[in-house]
Order: C-alpha cells, then structure tokens, then sequence
C-alpha cells in the first residue's frame, strides 16, 4: 500500500541542481521542489485553518477547499517521509482517514455523523499530541518515525476539524481547542520533519554524502557507491552504527591503514531509510540506490577505502563525476616523485613493497629503472644489507609493511608513495618513516580543502587521494613544494583556524627539497 503511494515520488524528474547540505550534500531533484513547495503550502494553510476556525459551521465551499487541503498535505508528507514502516493494513486506515472527511465534505448532507466527526477529530489530536510528546521525551527511536506520526495525524484531525458541526457550547470548545493543538502539533512536527532533513532527497544510483541528525548531533557519512548491493559506509569515527533495520546494524570499524570508521552493508533497490545509530541513539537517511547494478570497483575490496576517500574528495564538488579507481594507474606527477626518491637513496640498498595493482606494478618498474640509474641496489628479499624499504602497495599492504618494519631486527626507514598519506598510517613515530607532500600544511589550498569537508571527517583529514581529486574537480592552481618529510616527536599545537591532523611543526624536511614532477 505505501510502495504504491510512494511510486509517485520516485517517478519524479531526477534532473540535479546543487543543494541540501552546506558541504555539498546531495543535490535536490528538481521534480521533487515542487511537492516541497506543495506540503509546505499545505502545512500553512492547513494550520491556519485549524488556528482560525470558527466555532460555527463553515460554508460548504470553504469546507471542501479546506478538507482537501488538509488531505492532500497529508497524502503529500506520505510521499516524502518514506514512510515504509507503516504496516499495509495501518496505510489503508490512514487513507481511509484522511479520505473520508473529504467525502462527508462534498456531501450535502451529514444526517447525524456529528458524533462521529467529533470522534475522530479527538482521536486523531490526541495522536499527534502523543507523537509529540514522545518525541520530546525521546521514548521513541528513530526520532523521524515519531516526526512522522505527529505530521500525518495532525493532518488527518484538522481535515476532520473542517467537517464538525458543533451542536452546543461543550462541542464547540472542542473544536476550538482541538484545532488550536492540531495546528500547532502539525507546524512542530513539520519543523522537526525539516530539522531531520526528511524533505532531501536523495540523487539515484551516485555517490551519498550526507549529515544524519542522532541525538542532538549530526554525524556525517559518505556511502559508496550508492547502488544496490554491497555499498562501503564511511564516518569519522569508529562508535556508528549503520542498517537499513535494527536486524541489519553494522558497526564501523578501523580498516588498515585508512582513516575514520568504515561499515559494509547491504541495499536493497529502491528508496529507503538507513538507520544511524550512535550510543543507543537513532537517527535515518534517506537513500536511493536506483535499480541499477555497479560495475565499478568493488566495495568489499580491501583497499576500497582508498577508493571511497577518492570519493569523497570528488563528492565535495559534484558527485555526479566518476572518480577512476586510484589503483588503476601510476600518475605521471607520482612516477616523477619516486624518481626523485630515488635520487635521495643513491648508494643504499633497497627493499620493494607493492601489491598486485597495476599502479603499484607500474611503480615498481619505475623504482627499478631509477634504482639502475642512480647506483641504487634493490633486494628482493629483506636481507641484512637492506637499509630502506620503499613503499608502493594501497593503504593495507602499507599498513602490513610498517607493522613488519617496526619488528625488524634492524631497524629500517620506511618511504612511502605519494597516495599513503594518511592519518593512521603516519600516526607513529615508532618507525622511521618519510612521505611526500606536495602542497605545505599551511597552503591555502589544504585549508580550503580541509574547511569544504564535513566536520566529522576533518580531524583525520587530508589524506592524499582525496585532496589530491578535490584539487583537480576545482582546478586549483598551486605550485607543488614536492618535499619529503618525516613526523617529528611534537604534534604540533591544534589549531581552530587549521584543522587536520597535519601540522608544520610537526614535520621534519628528510632530504630537502625535491625537483617539481616532469623535471
């Protein structure tokens, strides 16, 4: 009952426009600002009728005008809530209720339903009054579930309102005060439905960056890609919880080498609710995976974060761009840097650590042609003679690699490659470890980026992909510094004005400058 309802909500033109959240959440269909306007109009003047009405019977015309108002807001605020939680036998009683005033509206006559209507009204008041109530006394998880009652029963009591036909004093206060708490429950529980972001929705089948209210605070989430089956959920901490029910939670976990939480869950086709959980505390999203299937990389890779933190930089922008898989190929500017390594390595003995990527392949060859060229000797094996280990696997084969080096009997350095900057990877100082940056922490560039990014995501932020595709979505014209560097004891003083986990003075030049890619 309510799927077929809710067809008529995604049927509407998905033509994007930028919109909904102020980091660049998801853009808003066009299609779907008119039924905002359209609820929105219908929640006015259904509260203004409620506020307003007289205790005596309304006009025929006004009666009808009125009546169909408060249904149709009713039927609207359906649409957009999503609401699949409502049993089919529940939906059918709430059609029932909001069509059936409507009918008694058009009809001339109304031979002794007064008690009745005056029931009805009552009963549907009191609902939404206890939705609010609930709501408030936070007894109910998720929150928008109780939004939602309160919105739909409010409607349906004042549609009930425009047909009572008091037959005395005690009636007419009724009424009165019935339509008096009505208005304002339907205008508080609108205001939360706002609050709870339940009027965004989402694009179809694209990357979801969105902020889901839980408890008082939003914790902000980025799902990819977004299509139905195995989706990657990452959050900037590891105490979320995500579902699409309470028998489908999945808690975020630490991955390897990747910052902030990351959950995998199923969805299903088709629009729906994703539960949020933090602490015991509940809150949803909308989502709307589309019907088609992904093609791209697969989310239960295990260097799919590194895909996903790609994402993220691209979604800042416009999500609707596909972002290539950062694995799938050596940048020139990234071949031109591990030439410059080895330049910086000349007379050392060497290690090689890669994956079965062809970026990590490719950057192989480069490291040994540059190795051949600048008396660099590169071991296959970690033997004794081997003084530094080159880096050039995703973040999890990175991860394995500094584990391994800080249980060495020798101690080593590590280098990684350009894409290995990150948070957790360069959270120790334990072992020695260089990486490059091509842009300084204080750059305008890193703080533009930092700032365009979600709250939740800035601490453990910038990694390198995904600054790296953010500057390249704007175009941002800066001049790389090209510079290694290794993680000094202090971490620096935080900085409101600077956030991320990089700070100038906690980093120490390793071999000076380097020369700029393509030189």
């Amino acid at each position: 009952m309510i799927g077929a309802i809710l067809l008529a909500a995604d049927s509407a033109p998905q033509a994007a426009v930028v919109g909904g959240h102020g980091h660049g959440g998801s853009p808003t269909p066009a299609g779907a600002l008119g039924l905002t306007l359209a609820l929105l109009t219908t929640t006015i003047v259904a509260a203004a009728a409620g506020l307003l009405r007289p205790a005596s019977r309304l006009d025929r015309r006004g009666t009808t005008a009125l009546a169909t108002t408060a249904a149709l807001g009713g039927i609207l605020s359906l649409l957009f809530t999503d609401a699949s939680w409502i049993p089919d036998p529940m939906a059918f009683l709430l059609l029932v209720c909001l069509g059936a005033p409507v009918s008694l509206a058009f009809s001339r006559t109304r031979p002794g339903l007064s008690g009745l209507t005056m029931t009805a009204l009552v009963l549907t008041t009191s609902v939404a009054v206890g939705a609010q109530a609930a709501g408030l006394l936070a007894v109910v998880e998720p929150p928008d579930a109780v939004a939602d009652t309160a919105v739909l029963a409010a409607f349906a009591a004042v549609t009930w309102l425009m047909v009572c036909t008091p037959t005395g004093r005690r009636s007419a206060l009724v009424v009165r005060v019935s339509g008096i708490v009505a208005s304002v429950a339907l205008l508080a529980g609108t205001a939360q439905v706002i609050v709870l972001g339940r009027l965004d929705v989402p694009v179809t089948g694209q990357p979801l960056l969105v902020s889901a209210p839980v408890g008082g605070r939003a914790v902000d989430l980025l799902i990819v890609p977004h299509r139905p089956g195995p989706n990657l959920v990452h959050v900037g901490a590891a105490d979320v919880s995500v579902g699409t029910s309470p028998s489908t939670m999945v808690p975020a976990t630490a991955r390897p080498g990747a910052p902030g939480g990351w959950a995998l869950i199923e969805l299903a086709e088709g629009r729906d609710r994703l539960r949020v959980e933090v602490e015991g505390r509940v809150g949803t999203v909308s989502v709307d995976p589309g019907e088609e299937p992904w093609d791209g990389p697969d989310p239960r890779d295990p260097d799919a974060p590194e895909y996903a933190s790609a994402v993220l930089g691209q979604a800042l922008i416009d999500p609707r761009v596909a972002v290539p898989r950062p694995s799938a190929e050596l940048t020139a500017d990234d071949a031109a840097e591990l030439g410059s390594l080895m330049r910086s390595l000349a007379g050392r003995t060497i290690e090689i650590v890669g994956d079965d990527s062809p970026r990590s392949a490719q950057a192989t060859r480069v490291l040994r042609n540059q190795a051949a060229r600048h008396g660099v000797t590169v071991r296959d094996e970690p033997t004794e003679s081997v003084t530094d280990v080159v880096v050039v696997a995703g973040w999890t084969g990175a991860a394995a690699a500094r584990r391994s080096a800080s249980r060495a009997a020798e101690p080593r350095s590590l280098h990684l490659a350009p894409w290995l900057v990150t948070s957790t990877l360069l959270s120790t100082t334990e072992v020695e470890q260089t990486f490059p940056l091509r842009h300084a922490p204080d750059d305008p560039a890193v703080r533009r980026h930092l700032l365009a990014l979600p709250a939740d995501f800035r601490a453990a932020a910038p990694t390198a992909v995904a600054f790296d595709t953010w500057r390249t979505a704007i175009r941002y014209p800066t001049t790389p510094t090209n510079r290694r560097y290794r993680m000094s004891e202090s971490p620096g003083v935080p900085d409101p004005e600077q956030p991320g986990w990089l700070r100038a003075e906690s980093l120490t030049p390793a071999f000076g400058a380097s020369p700029r890619p393509g030189r």
